[in-house]
């Protein structure tokens, strides 16, 4: 057989057992290790996370991948070393905890986290934010949230992993969450391998995770929180309700 066709035949067989690591199989699917989590829902991505954790999105945006990943876990882990059983990925919760934010965060750091929700506080008219200042041109605002929704709303694409990814890689140095055995997702291969079988296996156990982690019971701060999000992105977007 010749050279090509054995290279044609490495490119379609299937990864090596030592990237599948321990996932089962149900027929054609790949199953995650951490499927196999109790607690588990399926959820939507659109109308329960996005919402949530698009300000992970924005810094991201503000201060690029390097820095804004570093910061966003450093935020992350200062709140939860505080208080572990609060979700403060999601953006409802750190709305409704200003006092713990600048009780365990630096001042230097909530001044950069304070840029970050100042296009949020703007576009969607939100006052209970004291310590956000607004200062740029609305218009610059709704320019800056509709970039992120874009570019961060697929739950198949690059950008919307490396988003979820932070806030998973966060939970992991801060004790938030134990990854036993087989089940840490390859977030460096997300990042900058993007499209390896290594990448793709971690992007589905990364979506996976957050299963666990965004169950459908959410308190009614966050069910409000999502609904508002999505009505004010329609009417700026000029899409019909």
């Amino acid at each position: 057989m010749s050279d090509n066709t054995d290279n044609q035949d490495d490119r379609t067989r299937l990864p090596s057992a030592s990237i599948l690591g321990k996932h089962s199989r149900d027929k054609k699917k790949l199953i995650p290790p951490i499927m196999g989590l109790q607690g588990i829902q399926m959820v939507s991505t659109i109308d329960s996370i996005v919402p949530e954790i698009i300000w992970v999105g924005v810094l991201l945006e503000r201060y690029g991948l390097r820095s804004g990943i570093e910061l966003a876990s450093d935020i992350l882990s200062c709140l939860w070393n505080h208080d572990r059983k609060q979700e403060w990925c999601r953006f409802s919760v750190i709305l409704q905890n200003s006092a713990t934010l600048h009780a365990v965060i630096d001042y230097e750091i909530m001044q950069k986290l304070a840029l970050v929700f100042a296009p949020f506080k703007s576009v969607y008219s939100l006052d209970n934010i004291d310590w956000v200042n607004s200062e740029a041109e609305h218009s610059d605002y709704i320019k800056e949230i509709e970039n992120a929704v874009g570019k961060y709303s697929d739950r198949y694409e690059q950008p919307y992993l490396i988003m979820l990814s932070t806030v998973v890689y966060s939970m992991g140095i801060s004790g938030k969450v134990q990854f036993g055995p087989g089940t840490l997702p390859d977030i460096e291969a997300i990042v900058t391998n993007w499209g390896s079988p290594e990448s793709q296996l971690a992007a589905a156990e990364v979506r996976a995770f957050s299963m666990a982690f965004f169950p459908q019971d959410r308190a009614e701060a966050s069910e409000e929180w999502c609904r508002k999000f999505w009505q004010v992105n329609y009417k700026i977007s000029g899409c019909d309700l």
